[in-house]
């Protein structure tokens, strides 16, 4: 059998997408949990 392939230096998704650093991804690198994002549970609100 061959050998497997060398591991990535990086494996796993990006943290944030790949953007140039700027005041926009500095602020929200990534969307907020806590509200829509997260789902709600079942007859909480109810």
């Amino acid at each position: 059998p061959e050998d497997p392939p060398a591991p990535d230096p990086h494996p796993g998704p990006a943290p944030y997408p790949s953007t140039p650093p700027g005041p926009e991804s500095a602020r929200k690198p990534y969307p907020r949990p806590g509200r829509a994002d997260r789902p709600q549970p079942p007859g909480d609100l109810r």
